[in-house]
């Protein structure tokens, strides 16, 4: 299992959630934990003028710069992480007595 366990670090679980439509929760593995944690990467205001504005002339990273970095930091991120989907209905308390949060707690 992933999560810093055996690396000296601490465990980490990166929990992608979002509001259950019906009535059971569920709590998954991430097939691809790079590709669904680089969906939450924000790129839209670092190039939007209206939303990023310059009072003071700075270096700007270009957009490819940006995604290299993006991408970089987000495999390492998914190397070391347990990603999981979950779908719930608000209440934390199925979440935090999952067996993913005692993997690591040892």
């Amino acid at each position: 299992m992933r999560g810093g366990v055996g690396r000296g670090g601490p465990a980490v679980l990166v929990a992608l959630a979002s509001y259950a439509s019906g009535p059971e929760t569920e709590i998954s593995p991430v097939t691809d934990p790079a590709a669904a944690l680089m969906a939450h990467v924000r790129t839209d205001w670092m190039f939007d003028p209206c939303l990023n504005q310059r009072y003071l002339p700075r270096r700007e990273r270009q957009r490819a710069e940006y995604d290299a970095d993006a991408r970089r930091l987000v495999a390492a991120l998914a190397e070391r992480a347990t990603v999981i989907g979950w779908r719930h209905h608000g209440d934390p308390a199925p979440l935090l007595g999952h067996p993913c949060l005692k993997a690591g707690s040892s």
